[in-house]
């Protein structure tokens, strides 16, 4: 199955979107990178920017498996519930597109992300 991947960080957003990059392709060998882009936080009031990028591979896992294993991602780059509340955002992770089906429309629809999704993946990094 194909599926895209948000990757975000407001937090060491260098360092950590290496890492995601780093742990994603060592899941999924023949992920593709879109370019990366620095966004204005949504829904946030505090004002650090953010590092988006999108990710897409193809696995045989289940997207509940493929969620499973963002998640831990998310937990291994030091994502905390308390992180969360002082909107400290080491790594985010959102599965958006397994196969055919998109499960984040409202994510879908932001203008980074049809950006990102425009602008292609590229090679393997």
């Amino acid at each position: 199955m194909n599926y895209i991947v948000s990757i975000g960080s407001n937090e060491e957003r260098e360092r950590q979107m290496a890492l995601a990059r780093e742990w994603l392709r060592g899941l999924y060998p023949d992920v593709r990178f879109s370019e990366e882009l620095e966004t204005e936080p949504l829904f946030l009031s505090r004002k650090a920017l953010f590092s988006n990028q999108l990710a897409s591979f193809s696995s045989p896992s289940s997207p509940e498996q493929v969620v499973a294993q963002l998640m831990q991602i998310e937990r291994d780059a030091g994502r905390t519930p308390e992180m969360k509340l002082q909107e400290r955002v080491p790594l985010d992770l959102d599965l958006l597109v397994a196969g055919d089906l998109i499960l984040r429309p409202k994510e879908m629809e932001r203008d980074y992300i049809q950006r990102l999704l425009h602008s292609g993946f590229g090679a393997e990094e």
